[in-house]
């Protein structure tokens, strides 16, 4: 089993959110850009507003050793603070947010290798740089980062976690049909779809959602992986 993690931002062509860039603009059309992929191998599907929620659902498998195919144009890897690195094993509540929860997923040993696929507007050893900024050379070892033009045939089941981090998206009256198609290419039921755009109208109706955006992300409900 794989773990494919996609971000819906991975669409857009800045790393910028909306608050420091309004006139952000796609760089690739998402309505069937993975249409190569078999959706007949996604065993587990899951679709949510905030990205660090991929990491709620990994907690309620048993596995270890995973490979993770991360496409987003964040590499989600950020370790701003010595004390991410001390945080106990299984810590979840509020150490966990967007930008550290695939890092401690590593940490933790779930996933022991990232395939971390970047926009092609994105250099290569920029993004490179910028990991081991955060995550230093040794740690980065772990972690390939490649355009989606070279990412090898997927052949293994599939547990398929889509984020669509409302803060990075612009338009969201013109992207949510696209959004809402987007979902159905992965044969995501039609409740389910209109459950994440009343997600997302609610996120997108709130005036402070961006500069205040802790306040409204998901919440782990558990302060530790085995509370579950």
């Amino acid at each position: 089993m794989i773990f494919l993690n996609i971000d819906y931002d991975y669409f857009f062509d800045s790393q910028e959110d909306v608050s420091l860039n309004k006139n952000k603009s796609r760089w690739a059309n998402p309505l069937n850009f993975f249409s190569d992929i078999d959706i007949n191998l996604i065993k587990s599907k899951y679709c949510f507003l905030d990205h660090h929620k991929a990491l709620y659902y990994w907690d309620q498998i048993d596995e270890h050793g995973i490979h993770c195919i991360h496409i987003d144009a964040h590499h989600d890897l950020y370790v701003d603070e010595i004390n991410d690195w001390n945080i106990p094993s299984n810590s979840r509540g509020s150490f966990i947010g967007v930008g550290n929860y695939l890092f401690r997923t590593l940490l933790e040993g779930t996933v022991s290798r990232i395939t971390w696929v970047i926009p092609n507007w994105l250099d290569k050893k920029e993004a490179q740089n910028d990991l081991e900024k955060y995550i230093g050379k040794g740690f980065s070892k772990s972690v390939s980062i490649i355009y989606y033009n070279e990412l090898e045939k997927i052949y293994d089941d599939i547990f398929l976690t889509i984020s669509i981090s409302p803060e990075w998206i612009p338009n969201p009256k013109k992207e949510i049909l696209d959004i809402s198609e987007f979902l159905r290419n992965f044969n995501f039921n039609d409740k389910v779809i209109k459950d994440i755009n009343i997600e997302l109208i609610n996120r997108w109706s709130i005036e402070d959602f961006n500069k205040n955006a802790l306040k409204y992300r998901f919440h782990f409900p558990y302060n530790r992986k085995r509370d579950v």
